[in-house]
């Protein structure tokens, strides 16, 4: 896992919710690391799984709702990062539609040893998007949580529904626009 997401998840528990929770649930996960990350590093996934879990706990709060909250917190702060990424972008459903075909292949540029989701278009009309996600990692609520701080960023409002059919390879996600 990249080490920037791992230390924004940190920087969302502080802001979100108290330094001390993070404090807690750092101690409690029994990282390999020691809870000590720096944005350039690379984690094992598990670390992340981990920090996810204990913030369930603490929170009671289901895991993959904390995933879409931290992925609509993580959005913003990859486009004040990386604002590059996503200029030639001039809507949410021309993002989504080059996920994989320009925003991967700039996030491999910077980070070479990012394990990415695989994103692709399946359906795209004037008002929604269908996209297969794969991942062995299985983050969809992940996805999820960025593609709706997408839609914050471009100004729209969405609904967004997973379909996850029993033992399927991917996950499909689909995005319509509410106005």
């Amino acid at each position: 896992m990249l080490g920037m997401v791992v230390t924004e998840f940190c920087e969302m528990v502080e802001t979100a919710f108290s330094p001390e929770l993070l404090d807690r649930i750092l101690m409690r996960a029994g990282l390999a690391s020691g809870g000590a990350y720096t944005a350039v590093g690379q984690y094992p996934h598990e670390e992340m799984q981990r920090l996810v879990a204990e913030l369930a706990r603490e929170t009671e709060t289901p895991a993959p709702a904390l995933l879409e909250a931290f992925g609509e917190y993580l959005f913003p702060r990859l486009v004040e990062q990386h604002p590059r990424a996503i200029e030639h972008c001039d809507s949410l459903l021309s993002l989504l539609d080059r996920l994989d075909a320009t925003i991967h292949p700039a996030v491999r540029r910077l980070y070479p040893a990012a394990e990415l989701p695989s994103f692709t278009t399946l359906v795209r009309e004037k008002d929604r998007i269908t996209l297969a996600y794969r991942s062995s990692r299985r983050l969809e609520s992940l996805a999820v949580g960025l593609i709706r701080g997408a839609a914050r960023h471009f100004g729209r409002a969405v609904e967004v529904t997973l379909e996850a059919p029993e033992g399927a390879a991917e996950v499909r996600i689909h995005v319509r626009l509410v106005r």
